[in-house]
C-alpha cells in the first residue's frame, strides 16, 4: 500500500477519534462548562439562518444575556436543564419565562427535577406547565425568545431536549433563525391556545 492511499484513511481515523474525544468532553462536562463549549467541536450541530448575531451559534449561552422574554416547549428536562433555568432567572434583569415541560414515565425528567423547577417559581418570572404525553418519541425543543434591545425574535428549534444540554445523539440538530412577525405571532397563538389553557 502506498503512502497516498493510507493518508486519507489516517485522516478519517484521526477525525473519528477527535469526534469521540469531543463527545467524551461533552459527557463529562457540568452545565456551566457545557454552556461554554456548546457547538465548539460541532457538538451539537447548529444551523443558523437570517441576520442572527454570531453569538447565537452558542444559543443557550447567548440567551442568558440577550433574552428579554422566552417561551419554550421542552422535553427531557433534567438537573442540567433546571440549572439552566435557574441561571437564566438569576441575572440582574431576568426575562419573563414560560415553559411547557413534556413528560412521560420513561423520559429523563425525574421527580426531583420537577420539585427543583417548583422552587424556581418564587422568582415570579417563571411560569411552568407540565404536559404528560402518552408516548415518548423524539426529544424536542421549541423556543421563541424576544431579544433585549432589538425588535426581533429568535426561533430555536431542535431535535434535542433539555435546552440543548442533554448528551447529544447522532441526529441532534439545532436551527436558530430570525422569527418573522407572522411566525412569532403563530408561535404565541399556538402556545397560548394549546398549552396555557387553565
Amino acid at each position: 500500500m502506498n503512502e497516498t492511499s493510507v493518508n486519507p484513511l489516517t485522516a478519517q481515523a484521526d477525525a473519528a477519534q477527535e469526534r469521540l474525544r469531543a463527545r467524551m468532553r461533552w459527557r463529562q462536562a457540568d452545565t456551566k462548562t457545557r454552556l461554554e463549549i456548546w457547538a465548539a467541536d460541532g457538538i451539537p450541530a447548529v444551523l443558523m439562518d437570517g441576520d442572527i448575531p454570531r453569538q447565537f451559534l452558542q444559543t443557550p449561552k447567548a440567551l442568558l444575556s440577550e433574552c428579554g422574554s422566552l417561551m419554550a416547549v421542552v422535553s427531557g428536562l433534567d438537573h442540567q436543564g433546571v440549572e439552566y433555568l435557574a441561571t437564566l432567572l438569576s441575572g440582574s434583569e431576568p426575562p419573563e419565562v414560560r415553559v411547557v415541560l413534556l413528560v412521560h414515565a420513561t423520559c429523563p425528567t425525574k421527580e426531583k427535577d420537577l420539585f427543583d423547577v417548583l422552587a424556581l417559581l418564587n422568582t415570579k418570572r417563571l411560569q411552568v406547565w407540565v404536559l404528560p404525553v402518552s408516548s415518548w418519541g423524539q426529544r424536542c425543543l421549541w423556543v421563541l425568545a424576544a431579544r433585549k434591545d432589538s425588535p426581533s425574535h429568535i426561533l430555536w428549534a431542535a431535535s434535542s431536549g433539555n435546552f440543548g444540554l442533554a448528551d447529544p445523539e447522532i441526529d441532534d440538530t439545532h436551527l436558530v433563525t430570525d422569527a418573522d412577525p407572522l411566525v412569532a405571532d403563530q408561535f404565541v397563538y399556538w402556545f397560548v391556545t394549546d398549552h396555557l389553557k387553565t
